[in-house]
């Protein structure tokens, strides 16, 4: 429903801001680092996850596609709800959950707040493998972009070449 939203901050919370867009002020629940960044009056730009549950409904902000999209990832596993997943996002960074889930690296993942081994041990073995698919994919897009341009490099050259 909701996907991503600019505004002004109205006030900050111990773990959201109140962000004002055309006269409505909608809480959204954020990382610690950006609380740490938020001033009252300043501007932010959040990537949204709206969480529907029975009790209550809930605006989740990111910096990023890429955060918001781990989130969504991590909220798939079976005993992961939005408090962990904020917790490993906000201990570990997504670069590196994703590193974590590709190498298997369980412990790593058990560091974070409110993880423990058999939960780190859960979300490897159900991630693990999509995260390492999805790097090589993009690791595959990569290398055809790097041929790519080495290709248009050459024929430039060469062109420039002809051109003396």
């Amino acid at each position: 429903m909701y996907a991503y939203l600019s505004g002004k901050i109205a006030w900050v919370e111990e773990d959201a801001l109140v962000v004002l867009r055309d006269g409505i002020g909608l809480r959204i629940r954020v990382l610690p680092q950006v609380i740490a960044d938020a001033r009252e009056g300043g501007e932010v730009e959040l990537y949204l996850h709206h969480l529907v549950r029975e009790d209550a409904e809930q605006l989740v902000g990111f910096r990023s596609r890429d955060q918001e999209r781990l989130f969504a990832t991590l909220l798939d596993v079976s005993g992961v709800g939005p408090k962990v997943a904020l917790a490993l996002l906000a201990a570990h960074g997504a670069d590196r959950i994703r590193r974590a889930l590709v190498d298997g690296d369980e412990a790593f993942l058990a560091t974070a707040p409110g993880v423990g081994r058999r939960l780190a041990a859960r979300i490897v073995v159900e991630l693990g493998e999509r995260m390492a698919r999805d790097a090589g994919a993009a690791h595959d897009r990569s290398e055809e972009h790097t041929s790519e341009l080495q290709s248009q490099s050459t024929i430039s050259y060469a062109v420039f070449c002809l051109k003396k």
